[in-house]
């Protein structure tokens, strides 16, 4: 019984030593500077290695014991990052003339969703496309012209001519107006059939009016909505008066005979 609490005395001991040193230990040990625990592998740092004085650790070179991620080639205990031609680095996007475009596995592949595109570019796709028409202002349309926006028409990012009579499309005509809602309305009057003057009208200054007999001898105007009433008066003057005169004509000629006689 006695040897027996006298073991655990001892493992009881033993157990508060390892607690103490483990808490000394943690106490004791600081961080690196970039917040890698003493002894472990950074994740900022690739290649490098917690370690030195506890209280006061450093990252070192370490590729060895920490492998360099993709994008790194190992050289001796540093990882290096590899780059492309331009000097990009892996899985970077580039800079300059190049920008909109990735570095990957030593080639500079397009990007543009992830990296943007330069000025006087826009992205297209994972392309950069050169900016112009008139979405990008390269362009400016006129008044009588709007910008198609509209990326399924075929005038996409072009100057379209507007609809309406106001920017003559269509035209009108001599015997129609423009109206503000861009239609072309016919001109009111009976020059125009709007309205047309009856049977028994004929069309004066715009206006219909009543025939009257001079209309039928020698008429002036003709109503427009009728041709065959206009045809009247012509017909009375072209027909019925030559007519006339020749009975005129006949009736002196056999009155001068008939005194002849006597």
């Amino acid at each position: 019984m006695g040897s027996f609490s006298g073991l655990g005395k001892f493992f009881l001991g033993a157990f508060v030593l390892l607690a103490f040193i483990s808490f000394s230990y943690a106490v004791t040990t600081n961080p690196c500077s970039d917040g890698t625990l003493y002894g472990q592998c950074s994740s900022a740092t690739p290649g490098k290695y917690c370690t030195g004085i506890s209280s006061a650790p450093s990252l070192v070179d370490g590729a060895s014991l920490c492998p360099c991620p993709s994008g790194y080639a190992t050289e001796g205990d540093v990882c290096v990052a590899q780059t492309c031609p331009d000097g990009t680095a892996y899985n970077s996007c580039a800079t300059g003339s190049s920008k909109g475009k990735i570095c990957e596995n030593g080639a500079l592949v397009d990007r543009s969703s992830v990296c943007g595109c330069p000025t006087n570019y826009h992205v297209e796709g994972e392309t950069c496309a050169l900016d112009t028409g008139c979405i990008y202002n390269k362009v400016t349309c006129p008044p009588e012209k709007y910008c198609e926006s509209e990326r399924s028409s075929s005038n996409y990012n072009t100057c379209v001519q507007r609809a309406g009579c106001q920017y003559n499309n269509p035209a009108c005509t001599s015997s129609q107006i423009c109206s503000a809602d861009g239609t072309c309305k016919l001109k009111n009057g009976c020059t125009y059939n709007n309205p047309a003057c009856s049977s028994e009208q004929i069309c004066r200054n715009n206006e219909c009016v009543d025939r009257s007999a001079f209309d039928i001898i020698n008429p002036g105007d003709t109503p427009t909505n009728s041709t065959a009433t206009g045809s009247t008066g012509n017909s009375l003057a072209c027909c019925c008066l030559p007519a006339a005169g020749g009975l005129v004509t006949l009736a002196g000629a056999f009155a001068i005979r008939r005194k002849k006689e006597e």
